[in-house]
């Protein structure tokens, strides 16, 4: 009886052991699951191909007491009729066009940093507030096309409730994401809207310090309604792109169809939107999209050009990064270049042509 006993004892402190495991091993997220059931028969579609090489996408996050949680996916490489090996290499050609990014579970990783009043950059010492790195988790296999990453990140006990953080996510290998605010993410708004969300968005310094230009593209379908920008004075300032206290339209985008010359002569459409008298050196927020298909680019900050000195003024340092011909299978430059414009080391990049 007491063997019966001591032995039903046992058979219940491991049930409870089990149980509790399993509650802090915590399952992949969907996105995990959903990228181990892809394979990769999409090489003919260029919406999806736009996000290969590894460059970060679908980027989310979330902020729980002094928890976040960082999730974003990449795409693997994509190298279609290409020799890998040298004239003398005898090896075969690859069988199979992608490639798997480089010791992607190793290299990715989420750098952070906590912001300032008013979501200004925070200053130590006169120097801006470092970026503090978290290595990330991956899930994928073999034969999976996408790879999903999470990283958890312990915010500082020190920082209060309402502490603002920035954050970039990526790998020295394979590049950065452009700058998030921690826990403010793009809504879900359906397929037409997330077909239509603007890509490759960047500015451009204007003729004068208080002007400059913001140029992206959507794809061929996304053609109808008005694209448009909207800008708030200040860095990571909230924007509301819809309803009745939505943020003022700053100014409407020409656009124009491109159609490139390759053999599928695949088309997009290029929008540019121009803003002049603004504030020189000072930074703004952003947001471009077209409320037709209710899709919106997430929150960008940039910064205007220096103002004229003055006789007897001290000119204000303006950092380049100058280059060309950044590469597309082989961009080993590429990363540090978008990591030191995220970080605010350069306050422009001049490209001197075959970008």
């Amino acid at each position: 009886m007491i063997l019966m006993r001591s032995f039903s004892l046992l058979v219940l402190l491991l049930a409870l052991l089990a149980a509790s495991v399993a509650a802090r091993a915590a399952p992949p997220p969907r996105a995990a699951v959903v990228a181990r059931e892809q394979v990769p028969q999409d090489d003919a579609d260029f919406e999806k191909r736009e996000v290969e090489n590894c460059v970060p996408y679908d980027i989310r996050s979330s902020v729980v007491g002094a928890r976040a949680v960082v999730e974003w996916a990449t795409r693997r490489t994509y190298i279609r009729k290409v020799r890998l090996q040298k004239a003398h290499d005898t090896s075969p050609v690859l069988d199979k066009p992608w490639r798997s990014c480089h010791d992607v579970a190793a290299d990715m990783e989420v750098r952070y940093r906590q912001l300032g009043d008013n979501g200004t950059i925070a200053a130590v010492s006169g120097e801006e507030e470092p970026f503090t790195r978290q290595t990330a988790i991956t899930y994928t296999t073999d034969e999976a096309t996408f790879t999903t990453h999470t990283a958890f990140l312990d915010l500082p006990s020190t920082a209060g409730r309402d502490s603002a953080y920035e954050f970039i996510v990526g790998s020295v290998y394979h590049g950065w994401s452009a700058v998030h605010q921690l826990g403010a993410n793009m809504p879900f708004r359906g397929d037409q809207a997330e077909r239509c969300r603007p890509k490759h968005v960047h500015t451009a310094y204007g003729s004068q310090p208080g002007s400059f230009a913001v140029q992206w593209m959507t794809t061929e379908r996304c053609g109808d309604g008005s694209p448009q920008i909207q800008i708030a004075e200040g860095y990571h300032v909230p924007i509301v792109v819809e309803g009745p206290d939505a943020t003022p339209v700053a100014a409407w985008a020409n656009t124009t169809l491109f159609e490139d010359d390759g053999a599928k002569h695949s088309k997009r459409w290029q929008h540019v939107a121009r803003l002049d008298g603004l504030k020189p050196d000072t930074r703004y927020t952003y947001v471009v999209g077209n409320a037709l298909y209710g899709s919106w680019s997430i929150p960008y900050a940039t910064k205007t050009a220096p103002a004229p000195v003055e006789p007897g003024q001290t000119p204000q340092p303006t950092r380049f990064l100058v280059t060309g011909d950044i590469g597309y299978q082989n961009a080993a430059t590429l990363p540090m270049m978008q990591s030191e414009v995220a970080e605010g080391v350069v306050d422009g990049v001049v490209s001197v042509g075959d970008y």
